[in-house]
């Protein structure tokens, strides 16, 4: 039996010394505007963010109020919420005041967005932001990557 090499175990992700590693994907590959996929990708996303358990009530159509809980179970949910919004051309605003657990592939998500929001010219905000959000970005090192140390709270 053939073992494997400690150096393919240590880091299963490599690439060439010199070459850059690779870059994310965009966080939703966006249909044309008027096709059927982009009207039943809006309608999936609608239903997908309507039956979220906290889902957003805003008076604005650029809030986005974010619930208590943002463990691995939410992020199909909360991937589907973000590409709803994504394209929106006013600021996207995050309510986070009430975000009280948060996993790592939440906060990757939400770095996905703000960076591909900025590339295409989009503002997003974090209005009062928890602790706990704060915390994690600042742990992770997202913070200035999602701006959140910057925004009013």
């Amino acid at each position: 039996m053939e073992t494997m090499p400690d150096t393919v175990l240590q880091n299963p992700v490599s690439h060439d010394e010199g070459s850059a590693p690779a870059e994310l994907p965009p966080l939703a590959k966006r249909p044309r505007r008027g096709s059927r996929k982009a009207a039943a990708a809006t309608t999936a996303a609608a239903a997908v963010a309507a039956s979220m358990p906290e889902a957003p009530s805003a008076a604005s159509d650029d809030l986005v109020v974010l619930p208590s809980d943002l463990g691995i179970e939410q992020t199909q949910d909360l991937r589907a919420q973000l590409a709803a919004c994504f394209e929106r051309a006013g600021t996207v605003v995050f309510e986070a005041s009430a975000v009280q657990r948060v996993h790592t592939a939440a906060m990757q998500l939400f770095v996905m967005f703000c960076r591909d929001r900025r590339a295409a010219g989009f503002d997003t905000e974090w209005r009062q932001p928890s602790t706990t959000l704060q915390t994690a970005a600042a742990v992770m090192g997202v913070a200035n990557h999602l701006q959140i140390s910057r925004n009013p709270s």
